[in-house]
């Protein structure tokens, strides 16, 4: 893990760009601000960015599913890595913030993301809030650690099963990770 330190400078200018953004939208900025610290924290914690020739951040594609245990797709997205070796943990960092993004800025009726929410319930369709508001992406990343280490959630990079959230995980052009989440059954 390398540290970060943020130069005067680094923190006036993302003030002044949140302002910026905030003389339109408040909520917004807070989504800029917030993914900016993820994506420093994110390569804080993987060793430090890694920079193309011509000095921009380089990042690499990753292909997320999630499916049921029968192999069948719910759904597929991309996102973009900020380094070619991650963590599981940081892996589902970047996947439930993407989401909670999304869901938080569209605000569609049903959240259709990894854990269920708090005050949510689960339909056909997703989790639907009791009351529509923003959901809190640190939450939803700390319940989505404690459902993969209760093996609630699973998470296949290609054919492999990932075993802990500490495992690093190389990310290569093609990679494909499948999230399973596994149904309790309830019965007598």
């Amino acid at each position: 893990m390398v540290e970060l330190i943020w130069s005067p400078q680094a923190l006036s200018d993302l003030g002044g760009i949140c302002e910026y953004i905030a003389r339109d939208s408040d909520r917004y900025a807070k989504l800029f601000v917030e993914r900016v610290l993820a994506l420093a924290e994110t390569m804080s914690a993987s060793g430090g960015p890694q920079f193309c020739r011509d000095g921009t951040i380089m990042t690499t594609t990753l292909t997320i599913r999630d499916a049921t245990t029968a192999g069948k797709k719910l759904g597929e997205w991309t996102v973009e890595i900020p380094a070619e070796r991650i963590t599981v943990r940081e892996l589902i960092r970047s996947r439930v913030y993407q989401e909670v993004k999304d869901y938080n800025t569209r605000q569609p009726e049903h959240f259709r993301g990894l854990v269920r929410p708090t005050d949510a319930e689960e339909t056909l369709n997703g989790y639907r809030l009791k009351k529509q508001r923003q959901i809190d992406w640190r939450k939803q990343f700390e319940k989505a650690c404690e459902a993969f280490e209760r093996n609630q959630v699973l998470i296949l990079v290609g054919d492999r099963q990932a075993e802990s959230l500490d495992e690093e995980i190389e990310i290569k052009p093609g990679t494909e990770v499948t999230f399973l989440k596994l149904t309790l059954l309830v019965g007598g």
